[in-house]
């Protein structure tokens, strides 16, 4: 990880928001007076899940939930949803996940085949209750879903398991654009 204020490697991790890095507390308070102040208390305690993809973005994942609360949910074979388990998703360590432009971002696949790249992604894999449905991104147009917004963990444990389906609900365009956080940004 680096220090957001100055790209040296960092030492902590923002206590509050658990999502910027920094090399020192004059580093830190830096960015606190310049930005993070503004950012850190509109994010604390929220899930969220980004995406490098601009027609994603950043977007809260209860806000996800409310909206799709009541919806059907569907099984799917697991086999479907193989391909979503190469994308760079998560960072190892402590903290800020989903965030782009890391050199720290694996793949579930990669955690799943060595659970030591990333203990903290593994022990959350083998505590996931795959009984819990699954956010997906499935435009109408699509034969599957394109994206899991929400139990990256839960897909990774059902292919651990050797589940034939997993249940889903699926989530719309229009679904994330009112779950979507416009002045959030990470930059």
């Amino acid at each position: 990880m680096y220090c957001v204020g100055c790209a040296k490697k960092a030492s902590f991790v923002c206590s509050k928001c658990k999502r910027e890095y920094y090399c020192s507390v004059v580093c830190q308070r830096k960015d606190w007076n310049l930005k993070h102040a503004n950012v850190c208390k509109n994010i604390s305690g929220m899930q969220i899940v980004w995406r490098d993809d601009p027609t994603i973005g950043a977007l809260d994942v209860e806000k996800l939930w409310k909206i799709t609360e009541g919806r059907p949910v569907i099984s799917v074979p697991t086999t479907h949803l193989d391909f979503l388990l190469d994308a760079p998703i998560w960072m190892c360590g402590e903290g800020l996940e989903n965030v782009p432009e890391s050199d720290n971002e694996v793949t579930p696949r990669q955690v799943l085949a060595n659970p030591t790249l990333c203990p903290d992604h593994w022990r959350r894999i083998q505590k996931a209750d795959t009984n819990y449905p699954l956010l997906v991104l499935w435009p109408e147009d699509s034969p599957i879903p394109v994206d899991v917004l929400d139990g990256f963990h839960r897909l990774a444990q059902s292919f651990l398991m050797h589940r034939p389906t997993i249940n889903v609900i699926a989530v719309s365009r229009t679904d994330m654009d009112h779950a979507r956080i416009s002045d959030l940004s990470f930059d």
